[in-house]
């Protein structure tokens, strides 16, 4: 998906695995298409993320493919806010760190 963290990611993925992106064919579509997609051979893989990816997996059955990715790419969210946003919040902070945490 173009201007996406999964595009990001197939980028270094070619990299790490020395294969130049002028050698590959990006196909845009949208995410409820990609299962479709690999099953009626449009293309011939993609790079997504979950719940997309378990869609597609569970599309393709014993036709899949996965293919590791250590080392590759690790992708980080952040949880931001002011301190006036969440003064009168902090049980409710606690509460939501743990959860995360667990």
């Amino acid at each position: 998906m173009a201007g996406t963290s999964a595009e990001y990611y197939l980028d270094i993925w070619l990299l790490f695995q020395g294969v130049d992106r002028s050698d590959v064919t990006l196909v845009p579509l949208a995410a409820d298409r990609l299962a479709a997609a690999m099953q009626d051979r449009e293309v011939d893989a993609v790079a997504i993320w979950e719940p997309i990816a378990s869609t597609v997996a569970d599309a393709l059955k014993e036709d899949l493919a996965a293919m590791p990715t250590p080392r590759v790419y690790t992708q980080h969210f952040a949880l931001v806010t002011g301190r006036d946003k969440t003064a009168a919040m902090d049980a409710e902070i606690v509460k939501l760190l743990r959860a995360l945490a667990w």
